[in-house]
C-alpha cells in the first residue's frame, strides 16, 4: 500500500530544503569589516592611564565573578599613535551591573589598553540572557597596539579579574 504524504507537511519540507540549498555556493561571511582611518588613537579612559604598559599582575590581584564577550575590532587608526577602537560587553555578577572598566592585554601579560564599561546599550544582552537586568553593559575603548593578539580583561566591583571572552588578532581574526 503507498501513502501519499499529507500536502501541507510535504509542502513544508519543500520550502525547509529550498531554505537550506539556497546558501550554497555563497562566500562565508568573514565578519564585521574593520574601518580604517588616519587620524591619531583616541586617548585612553582617564582611569587607566597609570595601568598602561604594566604587566595586568601588577595593576589587578585576584578574582571576579564576571562573564562577557571581546566582540569587534571597529575602527583601525593609522595616526600617531596608532591602534584599534574596540567593543564587547561585560557582566558583574557580584554587583549586578554592566563591568564598568576593561583592560585589554598582550598574550605578554602587558596592559595595551583599556575600555569604559557600562556605557553602551547592549539590549541583545538581556534579551538572550535573563540574568543580565540592564541592557547598559557594552564597552568601548581603545588598543594602542596594531600587531599581535589581545584579551579583553574585565574588572569586577571587588577589584578582582575576569577574561572576557575569546582573544582577538589585531588584524580583525578571532580565535
Amino acid at each position: 500500500m503507498i501513502v501519499a504524504p499529507r500536502p501541507l507537511a510535504f509542502a513544508a519540507l519543500c520550502l525547509a530544503m529550498v531554505g537550506a540549498l539556497s546558501a550554497c555556493g555563497k562566500p562565508e561571511d568573514d565578519g564585521p569589516t574593520v574601518h580604517t582611518v588616519p587620524s591619531a588613537l583616541p586617548a585612553y579612559p582617564a582611569w587607566s592611564v597609570g595601568m598602561i604598559g604594566q604587566p595586568l599582575t601588577r595593576v589587578v590581584k585576584g578574582k571576579a565573578d564576571c562573564i562577557g564577550v571581546f566582540d569587534a575590532l571597529s575602527t583601525k587608526h593609522l595616526g600617531a599613535p596608532p591602534g584599534y577602537e574596540v567593543d564587547g560587553w561585560a557582566w558583574d555578577r557580584t554587583a549586578k551591573r554592566g563591568v564598568q572598566h576593561v583592560l585589554i592585554v598582550g598574550l605578554d601579560d602587558r596592559v595595551l589598553g583599556a575600555a569604559d564599561g557600562g556605557v553602551v546599550a547592549r539590549p541583545d544582552v538581556p534579551a538572550n540572557s535573563p540574568f543580565v537586568t540592564t541592557k547598559f553593559v557594552g564597552w568601548h575603548g581603545v588598543v594602542g597596539a596594531t600587531t599581535g593578539t589581545v584579551l579583553a580583561v574585565g574588572l569586577g566591583a571587588n577589584g578582582g579579574q575576569c577574561a572576557l571572552g575569546k582573544s582577538m588578532k589585531l588584524d580583525a581574526t578571532v580565535y
